[in-house]
C-alpha cells in the first residue's frame, strides 16, 4: 500500500476487510475485491488473478520439509485449517487423512499464520495468504505441490462507480501488481518444479 500512497496521496483510501459479500445498495463502497464470481445485477466484475492452495508450516517446525510427501506431512503433527477444506485438498492429492485427525479450526487467514509461525502444525491456506511469511523466512512451504485454487481474485463494482476516475485508477493499479504478484507466482512454480524433479532422480 506504500505504493498507492506514494503515486495518490491526493485520493484517500479507505480499506474495510469482512467475510461478508458487500450489498452496493445498502453500502457506499467505491468498489470491492472478492474471491471467486458473484453475478448480481447492477455490478461489473473483473478477473484479477488466479490463486493456489498450499501447506505451510512454521520456519522452525522440524517435523516438515518441503522434500516430503502429503502423507507423511500430515501424519506428521496436527493439521490447521477448515475440516471440509482438507477433505478436499486429500481427495485431490489422494491422500489419507486418519479418521481422529481433528483440525486446529480457525475462521481468519491470519489466525491461521500466527498458529504455524508459532509451530503449532500444518496449516493449508492460499499462496497470496503465505508467500510473505515465506519470503520474510517465518513460514516454510511443506511438499512440492501448489493446487490451482477453486476461485480467483475478482474486482467487483457497482454501476453508479462507472464513471468515478479514482475507481478506475485504482482498479489499474490493482491489476498492475497482481500482474507482478502473478510474474513472481510463476517464477515460483517454476522453481518448484525444478526442485520436485531433483528429488525425483535422488
Amino acid at each position: 500500500m506504500a505504493d498507492w500512497h506514494t503515486q495518490y496521496p491526493q485520493i484517500q483510501l479507505i480499506l474495510d476487510a469482512s467475510l461478508n459479500i458487500i450489498d452496493f445498495e445498502q453500502e457506499r463502497a467505491d468498489c470491492a475485491v472478492r474471491m471467486g464470481e458473484v453475478s448480481r445485477d447492477g455490478t461489473k466484475q473483473f478477473a484479477l488473478m488466479r490463486d493456489y492452495q498450499m501447506m505451510v508450516a512454521g520456519i522452525n517446525d522440524a517435523r516438515y520439509s518441503i522434500e516430503q510427501t502429503e502423507d507423511l506431512a500430515v501424519q506428521a503433527g496436527p493439521l490447521i485449517g477448515i475440516p471440509t477444506t482438507w477433505t478436499l485438498w486429500s481427495k485431490l492429492m489422494q491422500t489419507s487423512l486418519h479418521e481422529t485427525c481433528q483440525p486446529l479450526v480457525v475462521n481468519d487467514s491470519n489466525l491461521g499464520l500466527a498458529a504455524a509461525q508459532q509451530n503449532m502444525g500444518l496449516l493449508l491456506t492460499r499462496w497470496s495468504i503465505a508467500a510473505h511469511g515465506i519470503q520474510n523466512g517465518t513460514l516454510k512451504q511443506v511438499t512440492h505441490h501448489m493446487l490451482t485454487y477453486e476461485n480467483g481474485y475478482q474486482f467487483v463494482y457497482p454501476d453508479r462507480s462507472a464513471q468515478e476516475p479514482k475507481v478506475k485508477i485504482f482498479h489499474e493499479w490493482l491489476q498492475a501488481q497482481c500482474q507482478v504478484f502473478e510474474k513472481y507466482t510463476e517464477a515460483r512454480i517454476q522453481f518448484l518444479k525444478v526442485q520436485n524433479k531433483s528429488s525425483e532422480r535422488l
